[in-house]
């Protein structure tokens, strides 16, 4: 097998990615979003939290840059900044979640 190269810059932009991914909560936000926009509520019945966690996690996660809200009538919905993030969330699905 070759070796997986890559350089300073490319390993930090991935460990803050894998730093988003740390806590399951903010995990199960992500995989949540990566089938599409939700809102806070179906974050919340998705990810088994109160509003408060979910507001900071995603709190968190627009600070970083994974997400971002769009208003939509009296409702902000969420989605994922980067096609990317979707591909490594099915490939993390695919090793450790698919029976």
């Amino acid at each position: 097998m070759a070796a997986v190269v890559v350089n300073k810059r490319q390993a930090k932009e991935v460990s803050e990615i894998f730093k988003s991914f740390s806590h399951p909560s903010r995990l199960l936000m992500l995989c949540r979003l990566s089938d599409g926009a939700c809102s806070v509520q179906e974050l919340q019945d998705a990810c088994g939290l109160e509003q408060a966690p979910t507001s900071q996690f995603l709190a968190r996660l627009r600070k970083e840059g994974r997400v971002v809200g769009e208003r939509h009538g009296n409702q902000v919905l969420y989605s994922l900044t980067d096609p990317r993030m979707i591909e490594l969330l099915k490939t993390l699905y695919r090793l450790y979640c698919d029976a």
